[in-house]
Formats: structure tokens, sequence, C-alpha cells
């Protein structure tokens, strides 16, 4: 009996042992968010050419499905501003987060992650991003930029947006910025798929990731939209601007689309180019 109770007391410990340890992050694990590329092959360089909105080319290194590196340069339509800024930014993957680093200013992001590995906060010194998601999708975000002058008085700009979605495509934006006049993005989709899982080439400051696009791309700010964008229409609060649009056309081979050109409804024209 001695030798039974024995055997049982023994075969306990090490189920608790066991059990103990699953419950713990087990050692070498690190989480995966989803690519929005999501088993087809993930872009690694974005390049934008001719007209340009402020917008941002892009260079990403991947090591098994994980973003581990990204490098930025802004682009801008004052020539005094373009390429003027470049930044590179570091992520490391641990067993429930993500350390995020803009290695050329040496700041730290602290990201806040839900259970499907998107950020719901974000920090970047006293700057703070909220963003909310349905069914995966990214549906509504927050900005609180915090700007401190000479003396010492402090100034919080806010800026947020609502996303609308329609069958698995982006197909709404409305934007509220800092004046406060709500601005509008009404995207149609094209019937090209979007396997790359690419980024409309532009509304990434409605889309609430301007700087940040790297994130996206890293898995971490929802789904993609099924189809590649045809035309984006922006429609202005009363006084604040003229109404455009903005047609898109690709070049897609292999599964990789490698080009999108675009033209506005005043005749500016441009591209982005895309490498795997």
């Amino acid at each position: 009996m001695s030798h039974w109770f024995g055997l049982t007391t023994l075969l306990l410990f090490a189920l608790v042992v066991s059990l103990q340890s699953c419950s713990d992050d087990s050692p070498g694990y690190i989480i995966k968010p989803t690519l929005p590329s999501d088993g087809s092959t993930p872009v690694k360089q974005i390049r934008f050419n001719g007209s340009l909105m402020e917008c941002y080319d892009w260079a990403f290194n991947y090591v098994d499905g994980r973003m581990l590196s990204a490098k930025s340069t802004m682009r801008n339509p004052d020539a005094s501003l373009d390429r003027k800024y470049s930044y590179d930014f570091s992520l490391v993957y641990g067993p429930t987060s993500v350390a995020l680093t803009n290695q050329t200013n040496r700041v730290s992001l602290s990201a806040t992650l839900n259970l499907q590995n998107h950020i719901e906060k974000l920090q970047e010194g006293e700057n703070r991003y909220f963003f909310s998601y349905t069914n995966g999708y990214l549906t509504s975000w927050q900005k609180e930029e915090v700007v401190t002058n000479s003396v010492g008085q402090t100034t919080i700009y806010r800026s947020s947006a609502v996303l609308t979605y329609t069958g698995d495509n982006l197909s709404k934006i409305v934007y509220t910025g800092v004046d406060e006049k709500p601005l509008t993005l009404l995207f149609t989709p094209s019937t090209e798929a979007n396997p790359n899982g690419l980024l409309p080439a532009v509304g990434t400051r409605e889309m609430g990731c301007l700087g940040f696009e790297y994130l996206y791309y890293a898995g971490m700010l929802g789904r993609p939209s099924r189809n590649l964008v045809q035309k984006v229409e922006y429609v202005y609060s009363p006084g604040v601007g003229t109404d455009y649009s903005i047609s898109f056309r690709y070049n897609t081979s292999s599964g990789k689309t490698d080009l999108c050109t675009f033209e506005t409804s005043d005749g500016r024209i441009g591209s982005v180019n895309y490498s795997y």
C-alpha cells in the first residue's frame, strides 16, 4: 500500500509541476501576430513617386514570419522637406507583448495588445493612441497629442476616426482632426484581390497610422481589406476644402502586387512601387 501511495504522490507532484509550467509563459515562446499577407508574400519595400501627399517610404525586415525592423523616410510635397527625415524602428517579441523602439530618437513605444495581438493602446512619450476593432478590423481610433510650449504650458490636441467596412473591404472613414471639422473618405473596392495585404496608397493619416504603417504590416493594426482600392473620394466639411477623388490601377503578377499608379481628379499623377 505504501508503495502505491508513494507512486501516486509522485505522479500528482509531476502533474502539478506540469500544470504550473503550462500556466506560466512557456520558455522560448514568443507571440506571432498574423501578418496582413497571411500566408502570401509580405511586402518588404514601399516607394512613392510623383505627386505626393505627406507619406512614408518603407523597408521591412522579417524573420520567421515576424517583422523585426523597419526603416521609414518621410515624403512631402514640399521639396525642402521631402526625404529630410528617416527613422529606424526595432521590434522585439516576448511571450505576451512586443517592445517597440524608435532607434533613431532612442524612444521606446509602449504597446498594449489584445488577444488577437492587435494594438489597443500605443504610447510614444506623452502622446497616446487608442484603437478599437470589430471582427479583427480596425473600426475606430483616437489620438491625444501633448504639446508643451516654451513657458511650460501644456495643450492636448485630439484627433479621431471611425472606420466602416462593407463585405470585408474598407468603405468609409470619418476623420476628425484638431480643427474638429470632419473629413469623410469614401472607398470603392476594385475586383482585384489584395493578396499581400497592402494598405491603400492614400489615407493612412485618416486610418491613424501615418508614420506608423510598419505596425500594420507587422500584423498589429487589424486585418486587411479583401480587395485593392479602385477609388477614394475626399469629402470635406462645408467651407474647409474642395472635394476631390483619386483613382488607382495595379499591376499584379505571381500573387504579388508590385505597382500602383494613381491619378487625382485635378490631374495629378503618381505611383507606388512594392518589392518582395
